[in-house]
């Protein structure tokens, strides 16, 4: 069970081996044996002994703002094994075996932008579509003829800047969605996608933990000062089947309506801003489906023009951690399991099977891709 909670000033406090959460006058019970991570958004609070009972149940727990941007997790001890730790950081020295897995990684990931584009095509009806479609199977067949994984990058970044130039073709609305965007997202659909691919990197990280591997050191991404690239290596194919096609659902569904984004208080965006900068000179110094709401929320999706800078208001927040629950809870046949599984066990899935890889069990990793 994941939990979220978005109350701004609720606190989270320890009754026996309970979770109440408080706001004002409303208490919520948590049953701390059945949580596997518990994400906390914005401002609350967090009381010593709850903190122990979340630590001592090696419950991932995970600190984000309202708007979505990672802020840092509640992690128990490192991986107990050292000589798996010290295999990861030996392997990051090992440009063949990272050029190796990395093309299975990135060529799951294009076929999952593939799979999600002919999705697409079929719902729409839309055959413009079609080239896309075809351009990004050709990048994913050039994966193989990558030499280094500068150039592998070279391939990926390509077919992102493809995939991203036709993904508004999905949305059955003009949201002002013309290309990815990190920082600041000029638009919701760009708001949206950081918000997801945040919450996505959390469960990554946190099922690299559950199978014993240090999320530092990576295999496509290099390593970074406080960057868990291993994290960002296990989400990329999990982008298109998991964020990308919620972000489309949540939009088509009018589960997210243009009232739901708001420009920030000045003070809060003086803040945001001095992150912003912060997280750049960190890194230039170490040298990244939802039921619909009711008819009457129509009213609310008609086009106008985005501000400058937009946030993710609070029941839009509550909204989206609604719809990710419930795509992670959502199941499906696994091939190379063979068996149903839900698309939460299957990121623990491709965890384990990544560790077998890196152990030497198992020598080609292959990526969960879903037709």
């Amino acid at each position: 069970m994941i939990a979220y909670i978005t109350t701004q000033g609720a606190r989270l406090v320890k009754e026996g081996r309970r979770l109440i959460v408080c706001a004002g006058e409303e208490r919520h019970t948590l049953f701390a044996h059945k949580l596997e991570q518990v994400i906390l958004v914005g401002n609350v609070a967090l009381t010593a002994p709850a903190r122990s009972l979340l630590l001592a149940g090696n419950i991932d727990t995970v600190f984000m703002k309202t708007d979505g941007r990672y802020r840092g997790r509640l992690v128990s001890a490192h991986p107990a094994n050292p000589f798996l730790r010290k295999r990861q950081f030996l392997l990051t020295d090992d440009l063949p075996f990272r050029l190796r897995v990395a093309k299975s990684i990135i060529k799951g990931k294009i076929e999952n932008q593939a799979a999600l584009l002919m999705r697409v095509r079929r719902a729409t009806q839309n055959p413009e579509l079609e080239p896309a479609i075809h351009s990004l199977r050709s990048y994913a067949g050039m994966i193989e003829e990558a030499e280094s994984l500068g150039g592998l990058r070279g391939v990926e970044g390509a077919a992102a800047a493809y995939y991203f130039s036709v993904f508004g073709q999905g949305l059955h609305q003009d949201w002002g969605f013309r290309r990815r965007v990190r920082r600041p997202p000029p638009d919701p659909v760009n708001i949206v996608l950081s918000f997801l691919y945040t919450v996505l990197a959390s469960r990554c990280a946190a099922a690299l933990e559950l199978a014993g591997l240090d999320t530092q050191p990576g295999i496509l991404h290099e390593l970074s000062y406080s960057r868990e690239s291993l994290a960002l290596d296990l989400m990329e194919e999990f982008r298109p089947l998991l964020a990308d096609s919620l972000c489309l659902s949540l939009f088509n569904r009018h589960v997210l309506a243009w009232d739901d984004f708001s420009m920030p208080e000045p003070a809060a965006a003086e803040e945001d801003d001095m992150d912003s900068r912060i997280d750049d000179a960190v890194r230039d110094t170490a040298a990244g489906d939802a039921g619909a709401q009711p008819e009457n929320s129509f009213q609310a999706n008609v086009r106008r023009e985005p501000p400058a800078r937009l946030i993710l208001g609070k029941k839009g927040v509550g909204s989206l951690l609604a719809a990710w629950s419930k795509k992670l809870e959502t199941e499906f046949h696994n091939q190379e399991a063979g068996r149903r599984m839900s698309y939460g066990e299957a990121v623990e899935w491709q965890a384990r099977a990544l560790r077998r890889v890196i152990e030497g069990q198992q020598e080609t990793y292959v990526p969960l891709c879903v037709r």
